[in-house]
């Protein structure tokens, strides 16, 4: 038998895992209205950034900074929840708490890389850890079932 957290928490990630895959594969599609042509108004818009750089340059690397730390912020996160998802997965799928408990414990890791998140990945955590409760308990009736 399979723990019933396990399965919802599973299923939960694996939505949230699927949104950030859809979210990321329309980043990478090229919007063909957007595209700009080079030419005199490029150069021109060129020399307006450097003025406007060199007069601004302090604020300019703080926004790319910020910029910078959120991307990689997203990237670890969306790393874990794939690492998550997996362990996840085969932890139901075999019936091992360690699997499970990791799964859940790579959502705790992800959460803290992306906090905006937080209803998502603590509620599949919490179900997690849960599960693997659960599980532990329903490993241990099956066997002395069998015996």
């Amino acid at each position: 038998m399979r723990s019933k957290y396990t399965l919802t928490a599973n299923i939960i990630i694996t939505a949230y895992f699927l949104i950030l895959l859809s979210l990321f594969i329309c980043a990478m599609i090229p919007n063909p209205e957007s595209e700009h042509v080079a030419g005199p108004h490029t150069l021109q818009a060129f020399v307006g950034f450097l003025k406007y750089f060199s007069m601004h340059m302090e604020e300019i690397i703080a926004g790319i900074l910020i910029v910078f730390f959120v991307i990689t912020g997203f990237i670890v996160h969306s790393v874990l929840i794939v690492i998550s998802t997996i362990l996840g997965w085969i932890g139901y799928i075999t019936k091992k708490t360690g699997f499970i408990t990791a799964s859940a414990i790579a959502n705790i890791v992800a959460t803290l890389s992306a906090i905006y998140v937080f209803p998502i990945t603590v509620t599949a955590c919490v179900l997690g850890f849960i599960g693997a409760k659960k599980q532990k308990l329903l490993n241990i009736a099956d066997n002395v079932t069998s015996i």
